[in-house]
């Protein structure tokens, strides 16, 4: 994804997230944006919703799956 249109889809999933913050694929699409742009702590910040969300309700592989693009990365 290029520069622009990288930008003009964060700032599209971030409306999606202001408009329902429990999105989940919007979460997701903003991590991997943020990833792409080597964005580590805001691609976190993007997913711990719903990390906090699995770990609640004793789901902790999908916790790991949130977590692991962002761990591959660094």
């Amino acid at each position: 994804m290029e520069l622009g249109q990288r930008a003009e889809a964060a700032r599209t999933v971030e409306q999606a997230i202001a408009l329902d913050a429990r999105y989940e694929g919007a979460r997701l699409m903003l991590s991997r944006i943020r990833l792409q742009e080597g964005a580590f702590g805001p691609a976190l910040t993007a997913v711990l919703p719903l990390v906090d969300t699995a770990l609640s309700g004793g789901d902790a592989v999908r916790a790991a799956g949130y977590l692991g693009p962002i761990l591959d990365a660094e």
